[in-house]
Order: structure tokens, then C-alpha cells, then sequence
């Protein structure tokens, strides 16, 4: 009876033990499956620490998650050295680092740990504090032995989906570097880079990198426009910058400018609150910019302008590098469309650059997705200037009135515009 038992055990497909497993949701339940029987251990196992928290300091008020857990270093350890296998099924990697030091955890224990995890996707290195100090009054242990583990990395060249870095200030400059060699997408979460300390030798190899930034304001912009990591920002090929501030556009202006070379997309979130979410908040206008006509692979800027709740002031003055203003264009071609897709038909000679807000770009022609309704129709003073440069109409030749500002004096160049706009045909509109 046994022997018939085990056999009808071992009979089953593995579709069918994944699909059974796949039907367990709570990590307490998946526990349970997996000492149930043995067919049944090493798929509980991959669900159980597919998604692997490290405390670096016994911490019992951490919850478990519904798909992961939560081990301390130690309990780590003790696991992966009896059965080395079980590191190969981490894939997604939290480390949490506290402030101060480890208690009854010797640093090569965190060390060791670490070494067994060479086969992680994602990576998110944690502060405790959320909120906590600089990344040198961390605690010393866990701090030289994640900086050791990412070196390992490197030189390894271990690759990785994914590595964010949230809630730590002044983090090193070889952390960083290093970061970005093993990563194809780095997320600065209210974190910034350490300004100070000696060069860093150069790493690079060829694939797409990708840098997200969110609450960080402009310092971690200023920080990563060093001669330092200038190599990184030419091989970036999507970039996402999430700025609050007026000092964060500036700051991300210039990288925008560093990376136009290389870049295959590029987003910029502009809001006021960029890490609260209201269900009235509304995308309101994209801009695809092809940014360099020579690639192979057209080069797109997105530009997405999230406003805050009505009634709450505008993320930049109008007066702004950024200049928005209710588009005369939408109102006059899209009377009968509430929502269009306006595409610049390219024309045969490009200029070589288009100044705008003191920097230089390179444009060829522009994509506009104007977004909710005809009243709220968006659009950017400096692109579409460019439109009415093609058809000899300079905003300054536009008769003014007293106490009209650049705004209304752009609007009625380009509602002037109009006809020699269409009869020219730069413009192609196509319903969305």
C-alpha cells in the first residue's frame, strides 16, 4: 500500500503540481503544502522565496508578505549552507539596513549570504528609517557587505533586471557606479549620490539602461551629472525623471541634454505631488519628440504633465521654461474630436538645432497627443514655435495688446498661423 501510494504520488505531471500549488496564497498555507508531500516541496519552495526579505537586524515588527518572507541573516544562513539549492530560487531580493549595529550577526555571515544569491532578477536595498541619515551612519556591517556583494557582481559581470535603491542620502559614488553597470534599470526612490569622495574606474557594456528617479527633487540629478558616470547616461536608452520642484526641471534638463545623443525614450513626470495618487489626476498632454534623426532606431522623448486635483495651482508658473497654455490649435482643427493624435509631417530639410530655454536640441518633427477634453487641451510653447517658424511667422510680428504676456502673444501667433499651417500641410491630424 505504501509502495502504490508513493507511486501515484510521483505519477503526477508537473503541470498539474504547479497548477495545485499555484491555487496556495498564503505563505502559512504554502508551508503547509510543502511538508504535505514531497512532490510538492520544491515548487513551495520556489513560490516561498522567490520574493526574499533580509533584516539585517532582528526586527519582529516587520509583517510577512502574502508571497515572500522575511528571514534574518542568520536564519539565511543556516538555510543556504544546509541546502545550497534554495538560493537559486530567490529572484526577487529586499534588503533591509538598519542604522545600527547587527546584533549576535557577524558580518561575514551577511557576506556569506549574500555570495549564495548570484541568481536574483530584482534587487531593493531598504533603509530602515525611510526617512534615516546619511548612508555612512549606517550600520558599518551590512553597509560594507552589500557595497562587497555588488563589487562581486561586477566583477562576476552578473547581470540584473532591476536594482533600486530607496530612502538612503549620500549614497557612495562606487556603490552607484557599480550599480549601474549590473543593472538594465536603476529607480533612485528618495535617494541621492554622494558628490564627494575620489573617482571610480569605468565599467561599461552594451545593453539598454534604464534610470527611474522618484521624490528625489534635483539633488540626485545634480549628483549623477559627474564626469563619473557621464558614460552611463550616453548608453541610457529609456530614462524616467520624476521631479517636484522647479530646481529638479533645471537638473533634469541637463541630463536630458547629456543623454539626446543615445536615448531611444525618454519620460519626464512633472507634479506637484508625485508620490500621492488622486483619482481625479489626469495625464494631460504627451509630446513624442524624435530626438536624433541619424539613428537607426527613431529616438522619442515623452513629456507627461500630471496636474493634481482641480483647483490646486499648476506645477510651474506660466511664465516657466514649460509654458502651457489651452491649445488654439486643438480648438480650431479638432472642433469635432475629443481626442486626436497631431502628427508634423516631416519636411525635407531639418534644421541642425532648435534653441529653446538657453539649451540646444536636435528636433525633427513632433507627435502631439492631446488628451481629456477640448477645454483642457494642452500643448508646449517651444515645440510648436517651430511650426510657426516654418511658415514665416515670428510670435514678436503678431499685433499685441497692451498687458498681453507671452502667452496670449504666443496663442495668437499660432490662431493666425493656421491656414498656413494646413496649406503647407506640417500638420497631419488623425483621429486617436
Amino acid at each position: 500500500m505504501p509502495l502504490a501510494a508513493r507511486r501515484g504520488r510521483s505519477s503526477l505531471s508537473d503541470e498539474l503540481v504547479d497548477l495545485i500549488v499555484g491555487c496556495v496564497n498564503s505563505t502559512q498555507d504554502l508551508r503547509a503544502c510543502c511538508l504535505a508531500a514531497a512532490v510538492f516541496r520544491q515548487p513551495c519552495q520556489k513560490r516561498l522565496l522567490r520574493s526574499l526579505t533580509l533584516l539585517t537586524r532582528n526586527s519582529s515588527g516587520l509583517p510577512l508578505s502574502a508571497t515572500g518572507s522575511h528571514r534574518s541573516i542568520f536564519e539565511a544562513y543556516t538555510r543556504f549552507t544546509t541546502q545550497p539549492r534554495l538560493a537559486l530560487y530567490v529572484k526577487e531580493l529586499f534588503i533591509v539596513l538598519h542604522h545600527k549595529a547587527i546584533r549576535a550577526t557577524p558580518p561575514e555571515y551577511t557576506r556569506a549570504v549574500l555570495d549564495f544569491l548570484t541568481r536574483v532578477h530584482r534587487v531593493r536595498l531598504v533603509n530602515a528609517l525611510q526617512t534615516g541619515p546619511e548612508w555612512d551612519l549606517l550600520s558599518p556591517e551590512s553597509r560594507s557587505a552589500v557595497m562587497h556583494w555588488v563589487q562581486a557582481l561586477a566583477d562576476r559581470a552578473i547581470f540584473l533586471q532591476s536594482f533600486e535603491l530607496e530612502c538612503f542620502v549620500r549614497i557612495p559614488k562606487s556603490l552607484v557606479h557599480d550599480v549601474l553597470y549590473i543593472a538594465d534599470s536603476v529607480t533612485f526612490f528618495g535617494s541621492s549620490v554622494d558628490e564627494r569622495g575620489p573617482a571610480v574606474p569605468r565599467r561599461s557594456r552594451e545593453r539598454q539602461l534604464r534610470i527611474d528617479t522618484e521624490g528625489t527633487g534635483s539633488y540626485v540629478y545634480r549628483s549623477l551629472y559627474q564626469k563619473e558616470f557621464l558614460p552611463y547616461l550616453q548608453l541610457l536608452t529609456n530614462m524616467t525623471l520624476c521631479f517636484e520642484e522647479r530646481a529638479g526641471f533645471y537638473a533634469a534638463r541637463q541630463l536630458l541634454y547629456v543623454c539626446r545623443m543615445n536615448v531611444k525614450h525618454i519620460e519626464v513626470v512633472c507634479t506637484r505631488e508625485p508620490q500621492k495618487s488622486y483619482p481625479d489626476q489626469a495625464k494631460v498632454t504627451e509630446l513624442n519628440m524624435p530626438i536624433n534623426p541619424g539613428l537607426p532606431v527613431a529616438s522619442h522623448l515623452t513629456l507627461t504633465i500630471e496636474l493634481p486635483r482641480a483647483g490646486s495651482p499648476p506645477p510651474f508658473p506660466k511664465d516657466n521654461n514649460l509654458t502651457w497654455f489651452t491649445s488654439v490649435l486643438v480648438a480650431r482643427v479638432l472642433e469635432t474630436c475629443t481626442k486626436a493624435k497631431i502628427v508634423v509631417i516631416p519636411v525635407d530639410v531639418y534644421p541642425d538645432c532648435f534653441r529653446l530655454t538657453g539649451h540646444t536640441f536636435s528636433f525633427i518633427p513632433v507627435t502631439l497627443v492631446p488628451l481629456g477634453t477640448l477645454d483642457a487641451k494642452f500643448a508646449v510653447h517651444g515645440m510648436l514655435e517651430r511650426v510657426l517658424w516654418r511658415v514665416s511667422i515670428r510670435p514678436g510680428s503678431v499685433p499685441t495688446l497692451p498687458g498681453m504676456d507671452q502667452l496670449e502673444v504666443f496663442t495668437a501667433a499660432l490662431e493666425r498661423a493656421m491656414p498656413k499651417i494646413m496649406e503647407k500641410g506640417l500638420l497631419k491630424v488623425e483621429a486617436d
